[in-house]
């Protein structure tokens, strides 16, 4: 009866996070993001850079969305990163790229970018800074669009002036923190993208990109050295619309080294909703394997748009993520009885 009580206590956490969510007023947002969000830690948060316990991390994630459509949205996206110790101070260093085709049109997004991040450890604190630098290079197949001006595939509504290309640098940078705090180990970051407000026209006037934030915060419960939940939240901003994730992992852990599968878990997340209509519900499935995290989510679409245009409107997504060992040496201060 003890072990139920404490669940129920352990889930309360689960109701905080789901206040916080309420509180947001979400709507449809445009912008591309990941429902496996914490599998893709450099798109998340420029503070995450060399983040990890090892020595080189390398992720992988893809997103199909809307197959049921004659022009899905597809994401993919690569990164890696490391850490570095310079003047016994922590830095983080790594590089992530995206690749991003929006439907209609052709439009395509590659984006390019490098991270730097400071870490400080502060009583059990531990506090990260993070900048991100890179270029977005944007491209428009003007010859899907038919333009009933002229009666041919050109640009589209017979705008004047239309590139098929173009190219912005772009400023990303954000904070985190997280501790260990008995069974819970707690962890938020704040993040900020395209801080100098970059032009993304494809024409000649001036089309600013519009200030993305994100908020995301999760925190890890040991039910014991098997059992864990992992509950997580994600808050997107820009220009008005706003996209929400909650959700919540019940993972167990093996224990011993009769398997190289060292843990399976499986969740489930809501994108939007409450407040708003809801958008999708998903599913997801993972384990790690030696170093590697491997992790499948079904976005279920719920709304309207599911209705209107059949099945197979919902989002897959996969994500990878190999860890090395870390070579770094632990150090202990064991108390002398003499002093």
């Amino acid at each position: 009866m003890d072990y139920f009580k404490r669940i129920f206590n352990y889930s309360k956490i689960l109701f905080l996070l789901t206040g916080f969510y309420i509180l947001s007023i979400p709507v449809n947002a445009q912008e591309t993001q990941f429902t496996l969000f914490h599998y893709s830690p450099l798109t998340l948060n420029p503070a995450n850079t060399g983040s990890f316990n090892g020595d080189l991390r390398i992720a992988g994630n893809f997103r199909n969305q809307w197959a049921g459509t004659s022009t899905p949205f597809r994401t993919a996206a690569v990164s890696m990163d490391t850490k570095l110790f310079l003047l016994h101070q922590k830095f983080g260093i790594g590089v992530h790229f995206l690749n991003d085709e929006s439907g209609v049109g052709g439009l395509t997004y590659n984006k390019l970018y490098a991270s730097l991040s400071y870490e400080k450890e502060l009583n059990d604190n531990y506090f990260s800074l993070g900048l991100q630098a890179g270029y977005v290079f944007g491209s428009f197949n003007s010859w899907t669009v038919w333009d009933n001006t002229t009666g041919n595939f050109s640009a589209p509504s017979g705008e004047e002036n239309f590139r098929e290309k173009m190219s912005y640098f772009d400023l990303n940078a954000g904070l985190s923190w997280k501790r260990s705090i008995n069974i819970f180990e707690p962890e938020i970051g704040v993040s900020f993208f395209h801080l100098n407000a970059p032009n993304k026209s494809f024409f000649e006037g001036n089309e600013k990109e519009e200030l993305k934030y994100i908020l995301n915060a999760s925190t890890k419960v040991k039910f014991n050295d098997e059992f864990y939940l992992h509950p997580a939240f994600l808050y997107l901003g820009k220009k008005g619309a706003t996209l929400t994730i909650i959700g919540t992992n019940l993972g167990y852990n093996f224990l011993g080294n009769r398997t190289s599968v060292r843990q399976v878990f499986g969740g489930i997340y809501i994108r939007n909703g409450l407040v708003n209509e809801l958008e999708s519900l998903s599913i997801l499935l993972g384990t790690t394997v030696s170093r590697l995290d491997i992790a499948i989510s079904y976005d279920l679409n719920l709304s309207g748009l599911s209705k209107a245009a059949g099945n197979n409107m919902g989002a897959f997504e996969i994500s990878l993520i190999y860890k090395s060992i870390s070579t770094l040496l632990n150090s202990y201060s064991i108390p002398c009885e003499r002093y």
